[in-house]
């Protein structure tokens, strides 16, 4: 290919990867107004610059159009990358890093894609002048290797299933002493089995058709956990793998207007590599840590929980582990609600000798009584 027609693919690329990333953002406005309507806003405004940039790209490669290109999708990755590591300092959840997933990946790397290509374009018309080009075969083959590319990742990124569970969860749940099926949360109409929304699923699962393997194997899970995990009853060893107390302690103070923690029934620590490892049930590398926090500050390991980022959970471990979602309050106001990622709880109670006691591992609310048993919750 001349140069010319390598600034004309630059072109056709950019423009493409900008279109896409346009809409995608267009796809999820819907939800982020759910969040906060000011996000919504964004996404939509973005998503009309982007399309507007692109037809513009595509039909007037201008040293001026294309920097404006790269300028927004270079501007809108920087802000990615921003919400995913410190967190926006505005919104309901300001401060708070989201978790990364699947959508916003492949939007960030169009975008990466199409702010290359534009600064390419910018830096060959001002070194050498305005393109003359005419259409050739490599140029159509180019073209069509990109649009194949762009549509098939933003079908993929708008597929995506779920919203990641990274602030949804309660870090006050109370905890249940004994409670069986029903109790709390769910009332008669809770379901024992399957997953589903957390406040319609019952505490227990129902294990009554438990095979004796399904039961061995879900007594191996708890035993391995518990053994995987034993060395984060220190925080400070919980601390250095990247399970961020001080950070968990400082989002419940925010949750709490400030107000400083005494007891904390269910503090959720949660890990950002072991989030977006794609690895799902790994004893090894659970997504959060539960901690039981004392009103003197004492913190005592009493749980794992699973996330299942932007994926359908497995089946494994069936009928004992379920999973569950929340309704995530959106913008304060607006009474509208919105879906957080699948999650399930793994709690470290003596796992008995029958399903029936093993069950208690499984409680969407810390089993109380059978925690205060568990050699591991108090060691």
């Amino acid at each position: 290919m001349s140069s010319d027609e390598t600034t004309m693919a630059a072109v056709r690329i950019g423009a493409l990867a900008t279109a896409a990333a346009g809409a995608i953002h267009f796809a999820v406005a819907g939800e982020h107004f759910h969040e906060w309507w000011v996000f919504g806003v964004f996404f939509l405004v973005l998503a009309v610059a982007q399309a507007v940039l692109a037809v513009r790209f595509w039909a007037l490669p201008e040293a001026r159009v294309a920097a404006m290109t790269a300028a927004v999708n270079l501007t809108t990755v920087l802000l990615w990358v921003a919400s995913r590591t410190t967190g926006l300092p505005i919104g309901p959840e300001a401060g708070s890093p989201e978790a990364w997933g699947v959508t916003d990946g492949v939007c960030a790397a169009l975008e990466v894609a199409a702010a290359v290509a534009a600064g390419w374009v910018v830096h060959r018309l001002r070194e050498a002048g305005p393109v003359t080009w005419r259409p050739t075969r490599s140029l159509a083959v180019v073209t069509g290797i990109a649009a194949v590319a762009v549509v098939a990742a933003s079908g993929v990124a708008v597929a995506a299933p779920g919203e990641p569970a990274g602030h949804g969860h309660d870090d006050d749940m109370t905890m249940t002493a004994g409670a069986g099926p029903g109790h709390e949360h769910g009332g008669s109409a809770g379901t024992d089995q399957g997953n589903g929304e957390r406040h319609v699923m019952a505490n227990l699962p129902d294990v009554s058709g438990a095979t004796a393997e399904q039961t061995a194997a879900a007594r191996a899970l708890v035993t391995t956990l518990e053994s995987d995990t034993r060395r984060y009853r220190d925080v400070a060893v919980a601390t250095r793998a990247g399970y961020d107390v001080d950070a968990a302690l400082k989002h419940w103070r925010q949750k709490h207007d400030g107000r400083q923690p005494g007891q904390i029934p269910a503090l959720h620590v949660p890990q950002q590599q072991a989030r977006t490892d794609g690895r799902l049930v790994d004893p090894a590398a659970p997504e959060t840590l539960i901690y039981h926090r004392a009103a003197d500050g004492t913190m005592t390991l009493i749980g794992v929980m699973f996330t299942a980022e932007h994926q359908q959970p497995p089946s494994s471990y069936q009928p004992f582990l379920r999973w569950h979602f929340h309704q995530k309050p959106a913008a304060a106001g607006s009474g509208a609600t919105k879906p957080t990622g699948y999650m399930t709880h793994v709690w470290f109670v003596d796992p008995g000798s029958t399903a029936d006691s093993l069950r208690y591992a499984f409680a969407m609310s810390p089993p109380k009584a059978q925690l205060l048993a568990s050699p591991g919750a108090n060691a």
